[in-house]
């Protein structure tokens, strides 16, 4: 019996999946985007959650005429003569305050690679601190 046909034209074949390497392409592709979208979706949730822990203290520029004067009676028993952060010599030094402490800087960008992370860097001035024992 002859395939049924309208007008004379014969119907297109039934469509079957691709062969071969397709399929296995289809199944990585599925796979990646599975395990891929939850860590894009909460990559922002850890990222908020770094910036609550960090502390509040930070690094600050003495601007007031009392913050000044307060870096400059610290200033007399500062054991640096490097910058905190990058170690070239303070020419020029930024004074901050953190807490109750004066830390020289070289330039204003070595005051914010210092807030980023202070813990990096407060055991430099912690140890010159430390009395010889």
């Amino acid at each position: 019996m002859a395939p049924f046909s309208w007008n004379g034209v014969e119907p297109l074949p039934p469509l079957t999946p691709p062969r071969g390497g397709f399929a296995f392409a289809d199944l990585f592709v599925k796979v990646f985007l599975s395990l891929l979208l939850p860590i894009l979706w909460l990559a922002p949730l850890q990222a908020e959650e770094k910036k609550e822990n960090q502390p509040a203290l930070q690094a600050l520029i003495a601007k007031t005429p009392e913050e000044k004067a307060k870096a400059q009676s610290l200033a007399a028993s500062y054991p640096l003569k490097v910058c905190f952060v990058s170690d070239d010599k303070l020419d020029d030094p930024v004074d901050t305050l953190y807490g109750d402490r004066l830390l020289r800087f070289c330039c204003k960008g070595c005051v914010r690679s210092f807030n980023k992370n202070p813990s990096k860097f407060l055991p430099k001035l912690d140890a010159l601190e430390k009395p010889a024992s």
